[in-house]
Parts: C-alpha cells; structure tokens; sequence
C-alpha cells in the first residue's frame, strides 16, 4: 500500500477496457499484472 494524498489524481489504466476484457482482468490477478507491464512498457517506450 503507498500514501497518495488526496490533490492527487490516479489514472484508472483500465478504464478504456470494455467491460468484458476489464472483468476478465480483474478476475485474474496474472493477467492484471501482464496487462499492466505491457502499458509501461508502451509508455516508456514513446518516452525514448
């Protein structure tokens, strides 16, 4: 659990999922967590 003060913000990173997929997501925490790392991934990548 981390501290996020209550001015900030978060990102919901799933919510442009449709409903289904999101589920399935949730459902499964492997899977959340792959999903997750792929979004960083992209993310850094157009960073560089």
């Amino acid at each position: 659990m981390v501290h996020v003060p209550r001015t900030q913000v978060i990102v919901d990173p799933l919510a442009s999922l449709p409903d289904d997929e999101r589920e399935r997501l949730v459902r499964s925490e492997v899977r959340l967590i792959k999903f997750l790392e792929r979004q960083a991934r992209d993310v850094t990548s157009i960073d560089r």
